[in-house]
């Protein structure tokens, strides 16, 4: 979805960070909603399924999407195949 992000930030001539921030939030939180997902995102009883990746901020991340992350699903650690330096973030 970051790489979406980014097709969008690029295609739409989106480059501050408000509207790179916009651009993902239309293929996050806004492409949930039109989906009738009611239990996107983070919160008390969700699914706890996001991506931990190393970018100063949401605009970065969409601007020039990070090679490295870590998947977390239904609250599991899911280790990429090649080492990450993000694992030294994760609880052992």
């Amino acid at each position: 979805m970051l790489q979406r992000a980014m097709l969008i930030g690029y295609r739409s001539g989106f480059y501050g960070d408000d509207e790179l921030h916009v651009a993902l939030q239309m293929v996050s939180t806004a492409a949930a909603q039109a989906l009738g997902l009611t239990q996107y995102g983070i919160g008390v009883g969700r699914d706890a399924t996001f991506v931990v990746l190393d970018a100063p901020n949401a605009a970065v991340a969409a601007a020039a999407p990070p090679q490295e992350r870590i998947l977390v699903q239904h609250g599991e650690f899911v280790y990429p195949g090649t080492p990450s330096p993000l694992r030294k973030l994760l609880p052992h």
